[in-house]
């Protein structure tokens, strides 16, 4: 046969067979995912003996693309690792204080500014707020301010500001500055500051402000990590989040606390030179206490705290009422237990000054952290308190007085 003959014979045979498979490849044609790229797509089916690793081939490929990357190749970076809990910013790592109204400690504690606590401590100011140290005793006291309030002060005497504000709102400076932290104004407060001028007083404090959020971002994990410490209270991850604001118009030895109604703390505290611990240690004590010792029953509590708050020495610190006064016995006695070196300094100071129950108060809190598992802070310290007796813890103090 000739070679002629042979290739009309097999054109013959092979016709119908192509035309088999041409009709087989336009209903069986692999699946492609939609975001393949067109170039990529077959326009052939594979010959029948190859079907089954172009079906595994193309699987593969549509795998790769549909699932996030587990190594460092190239594509979209989705990691396949747990997410993990954000880490706030180290204070050198956080908004710049030059351009940002708050920073971050290294544990993650805001430390900010807030334009409704300045306007506060403003009219404040201006409606005769006058705690400040005292460098000249006679013949009439002298208090001596910082360059940002005594200017403030200034400034608003010449505005005759209306002190009418705080008729309707007769709480301490301390409650006040916690309600605006929760996001609660006294009506009519930031009227009256546009008018007295408040909004340009801030402004000119702001780049001083700024400076000073970054001192105390640096200064604020360690006191309040030993108070936390020191009453077995959650640390670290653990903890509720804490902001603290630092306010330049108010005392420098100003400090209050709270727990907020979403469990957060926040804390107030004025712009201390010197003695941030102590200042710290006592507005994250101020947090804790008061709600902590709601109900506790002192024996003898109330004519203690009315003796002491009739002398001279203890006037100040018996200012408030029977059960302020109590939560401030154990606040000192928090703060001189956290201390690193003057503790007993600290705690002898204090009794003195009128917080007659602080060395009890010092007791019980060491054994804070020994408590029971299950059994909170709270419980613990109302059952310690109750065995408490301020009559004799007084003893002392009296017999001290000068006669």
């Amino acid at each position: 046969m000739t070679a002629l003959t042979r290739f009309a014979l097999a054109s013959l045979l092979l016709t119908p067979l192509l035309a088999i498979a041409e009709e087989d490849d336009d209903v069986r044609t692999p699946a492609i995912a939609p975001d393949a790229p067109a170039e990529a797509k077959p326009t052939r089916r594979a010959r029948p003996a190859d079907e089954d690793s172009a079906a595994k081939e193309t699987l593969l490929k549509t795998e790769e693309r549909s699932s996030p990357p587990t190594g460092g190749g190239q594509g979209p970076q989705h990691s396949e690792e747990p997410r993990k809990k954000k880490a706030a910013p180290a204070a050198a790592e956080a908004v710049d204080a030059s351009l940002a109204s708050s920073v971050f400690s290294p544990e993650g504690v805001e430390v900010r500014e807030d334009q409704s606590i300045f306007a506060l401590f403003a009219l404040l100011n201006a409606s005769g707020y006058d705690d400040a140290p005292i460098t000249r005793a006679l013949p009439v006291p002298h208090r001596s301010y910082s360059a940002i309030r005594d200017d403030a002060r200034r400034k608003l005497a010449a505005a005759n500001v209306d002190g009418a504000l705080f008729d309707a709102t007769p709480r301490s400076p301390a409650a006040l500055a916690l309600e605006l932290a929760a996001g609660h104004a006294p009506a009519g407060l930031a009227e009256t500051a546009k008018t007295a001028g408040v909004d340009a007083l801030y402004t000119a404090a702001l780049p001083s402000v700024r400076t000073d959020l970054k001192r105390y971002a640096a200064a604020v994990d360690a006191p309040l990590l030993r108070v936390r410490k020191l009453l077995a209270l959650p640390t670290g991850d653990e903890a509720p989040k804490t902001t603290l604001y630092v306010e330049v118009l108010a005392a420098p030895t100003f400090s209050a606390g709270t727990e907020l109604a979403d469990h957060s703390i926040a804390l107030v505290v004025g712009d201390a030179g010197s003695g941030l611990d102590e200042q710290l240690a006592r507005a994250a004590a101020r947090a804790v206490f008061p709600a902590a010792l709601s109900g506790a029953h002192v024996k003898q509590l109330a004519e203690v705290h009315a003796a002491v708050a009739a002398t001279t020495a203890g006037a100040e610190a018996a200012g408030g009422d029977a059960h302020q006064w109590l939560a401030e016995n154990f606040v000192e006695a928090a703060v001189a237990r956290s201390s690193l070196a003057a503790g007993a300094a600290l705690l002898d100071a204090a009794y003195r000054h009128g917080h007659v129950l602080v060395r009890d108060a010092a007791r019980v809190l060491d054994g804070a952290a020994k408590r029971k598992p299950g059994v909170s802070l709270a419980d613990y310290l109302r059952a310690e308190a109750g065995k408490l007796d301020a009559r004799h813890a007084s003893a002392e103090f009296f017999k001290a007085l000068p006669r």
